[in-house]
C-alpha cells in the first residue's frame, strides 16, 4: 500500500505506530482528544467492529487512518462532514491513499476525467457519492468508514439513521443542549484567541452568545462584504451588545482584482476544490485580509456558524415530508439545488438516475430523513462546510460548534413539524436572544415562518408555470458580497454559458480549470 498525507495547513496530521489522525474530538467520557491522545484512543482497535464502535463514541472533527502492516489491513474514516478529505484508489492490486487528489493522480498515473462527475459538479456544485472528477479515484464520504482487507474494500456509515422521537419538552431540551454545546466548545478552544465570522443572521450570533455565557473574553468578530448593507449594521450591533471587538472588511477594493492570475488564489482553488466541489469566493478575501492586514496570530481559532440552519430545517418545505419513490425525491432535490447550469433533457435524466444510484442503501428511506442524508453528506460536507477550509488554507484551525454530535442527533430525531420552517430552533433562539439583549428590531421566529411560506408558494407557482419565470430577469441575491462584480474575471475566462444560478459560473469555471490542468499534465 502507498500512503501519502501532505496537507498540514491549520490542523496537522499526527502519526504514531501506524496510526494517522487529524482534528479534535471529545470521547464518550467528555475528555478532549487530539494528536497523541487520539492515536491512543484507536490504538487497541483490532477489527472492524471495534473501529466502528470507537467512531460512534467520539464527537468532533477528524480524519483517522490506521494500518496493520502485518495483516495488510487498513481502517480509515472521516467525521460526519468530512472536514479533512481522504482519497483512495486501487491500481494493480495496490491501495493508494492520500489527502491530495493531485498527488494520488501523480502516484497512480490516473488522469482521465469522469464525464458524469463533470455534469454533476456543473449542475449541483459538487460530485455525487464517492466520485471525484477523476475516474477510479474516489473520496471517502462524510461519516463513512473504509476497511481494506485481503485486497478488498468495504465501506459503510457509522451513524445510523435516527428514529424520530416525540417528547413534550422540546424547547427545554434544546435550550439545555445549546448550553452544553457552548461548554464543550469553550473547552475545545483551550483559551486560544477566537475569530468569529459574524453575519446578521442567528447561527453566528448563537455562537457569540455561547462564548459570552461561558465568560470567553478573547474574541474578535468580523463581517465582510458591503458595509452599507443592513446585514453589516446588524452584525455591528450584535458584536457591541456582546462586548466583543468588531471590524468590517469592505470587499469593494477587491472588485477589480483579477484574482485568476494569482498563484496564491489558484493554490487555494486546488486545496478546497480537490476535484469534488467548486471553490467559494465569499470568505477568500476576508481570510486574506485577516492574515495579511490584521495579522491575526496563527494560534487563533475560527468558529464559522455552518450550518445550524440546515440542521434546524431551513431546507424543508411541506412537500418534503415524504416521497413516493427515490426518483420523486431526486426530481424535487434537482429543482431546488441542482440547476446551477442548464442541462439538456437527456443530460438531466441521466443526472437524476445517477442521483438515485448514489443514494446508499442504508440511507434510502422515503421520508424527510432522505433529504437530511443528502443535505449532510452531499451538500453540506462537499459544498457549504467546504468553504470553511479557507481558514485552513491561510494556516488557521476552525471548529464547527453547531455540528456538535449531540446537537446533530437531537435535531435529526425531531418530528418533521418541529423542523419545518426552523420552527423549534428559531423559537428557542428567539427566547435566548431576548433573555440576553441580542434580539434586534423586527426579528422573530414567526416572521421567518411567514417569509418561508411565501417562498414555498412562489416555488409551487414556479413549478406549475415555470415558462413565465424564464422570461423574467433573475434577481441578484448576493449583493452583500458584491458577488456579481467579483465574478467578472470568471465570466471573462469562459465562453458563453447556459448558467441559471450565479454559482453556476464558479462550478463551470472550476470544471474547466481542473480539466485543463490535468490535460496539460497528460501532455
Amino acid at each position: 500500500m502507498n500512503i501519502c498525507l501532505v496537507y498540514n495547513k491549520g490542523f496537522k496530521w499526527y502519526s504514531e505506530e501506524n496510526i494517522y489522525v487529524k482534528g479534535k474530538v471529545f470521547n464518550f467520557l467528555g475528555k478532549l482528544l487530539c494528536d497523541q491522545s487520539m492515536c491512543h484512543y484507536f490504538k487497541n482497535v483490532v477489527d472492524e467492529k471495534g473501529f466502528v464502535d470507537g467512531l460512534k463514541k467520539i464527537n468532533g472533527i477528524f480524519s483517522i487512518l490506521k494500518i496493520n502492516e502485518k495483516e495488510k489491513e487498513v481502517w480509515m474514516a472521516t467525521d460526519r462532514l468530512r472536514n479533512f478529505p481522504l482519497f483512495y484508489t486501487i491500481q494493480k492490486k495496490m491501495l493508494y491513499i492520500s489527502d491530495n487528489i493531485e498527488e494520488l493522480s501523480r502516484l497512480t498515473g490516473r488522469i482521465e476525467m469522469d464525464e458524469e462527475a463533470e455534469k454533476c459538479l456543473c449542475s449541483f456544485g459538487y460530485t455525487l457519492g464517492k466520485k471525484t472528477l477523476l475516474k477510479d479515484i474516489f473520496q471517502l464520504r462524510a461519516g463513512e468508514y473504509l476497511v481494506y482487507k485481503k485486497g478488498e474494500i468495504k465501506t459503510g456509515f457509522y451513524h445510523p439513521i435516527p428514529e424520530v422521537s416525540f417528547k413534550e419538552e422540546y424547547k427545554v431540551s434544546l435550550k439545555k443542549l445549546f448550553l452544553e454545546v457552548g461548554e464543550r466548545m469553550c473547552r475545545a478552544l483551550e483559551n486560544r484567541p477566537v475569530a468569529l465570522p459574524l453575519s446578521g443572521g442567528w447561527d453566528s450570533r448563537l455562537i457569540g452568545l455561547l462564548l459570552k455565557l461561558n465568560g470567553y473574553k478573547n474574541v474578535f468578530c468580523f463581517t465582510y462584504g458591503n458595509p452599507h448593507q443592513s446585514e453589516a449594521l446588524r452584525s455591528e450591533q450584535v458584536a457591541k451588545r456582546l462586548g466583543y471587538e468588531w471590524i468590517m472588511i469592505d470587499y469593494k477594493p477587491y472588485v477589480k482584482e483579477n484574482y485568476l492570475q494569482s498563484e496564491k488564489f489558484l493554490h487555494y482553488v486546488d486545496f478546497v476544490g480537490a476535484g469534488i466541489s467548486f471553490p467559494y469566493l465569499q470568505e477568500y478575501f476576508a481570510a486574506r485580509y485577516i492574515k495579511e492586514i490584521v495579522r491575526l496570530p496563527s494560534q487563533a481559532l475560527f468558529l464559522p456558524g455552518h450550518s445550524g440552519d440546515a440542521l434546524a430545517g431551513s431546507h424543508f418545505f411541506p412537500d418534503m415530508k415524504s416521497f413516493s419513490s427515490p426518483m420523486e425525491y431526486a426530481n424535487k432535490n434537482y429543482r431546488k439545488n441542482g440547476r446551477l447550469c442548464m442541462l439538456s433533457r437527456a443530460e438531466k435524466q441521466a443526472l437524476l438516475h445517477s442521483m438515485v444510484r448514489h443514494i446508499p442503501a442504508e440511507r434510502n428511506i422515503l421520508s424527510h430523513l432522505l433529504h437530511d442524508y443528502w443535505l449532510t453528506e452531499e451538500r453540506q460536507a462537499k459544498q457549504i462546510v467546504n468553504s470553511a477550509k479557507v481558514w485552513n488554507y491561510f494556516g488557521y484551525e476552525y471548529l464547527l460548534p453547531l455540528w456538535d454530535e449531540e446537537l446533530t442527533q437531537f435535531c435529526l430525531s425531531l418530528p418533521f413539524e418541529q423542523r419545518l420552517y426552523k420552527k423549534l430552533y428559531n423559537e428557542v433562539l428567539e427566547e435566548l436572544f431576548a433573555e440576553n439583549n441580542l434580539l434586534l428590531d423586527n426579528e422573530s421566529a414567526s416572521g421567518y415562518i411567514r417569509q418561508r411560506k411565501k417562498g414555498f408558494l412562489k416555488q409551487k407557482i414556479k413549478e406549475s408555470a415555470g415558462f413565465l419565470f424564464t422570461c423574467m430577469p433573475k434577481r441578484e441575491h448576493y449583493d452583500f458580497f458584491y458577488f456579481h462584480e467579483l465574478l467578472e474575471p470568471v465570466r471573462k475566462a469562459l465562453p458563453p454559458q447556459s448558467v441559471q444560478e450565479i454559482n453556476g459560473w464558479l462550478s463551470t469555471w472550476y470544471v474547466s480549470y481542473f480539466k485543463k490542468k490535468f490535460l496539460l499534465s497528460k501532455g
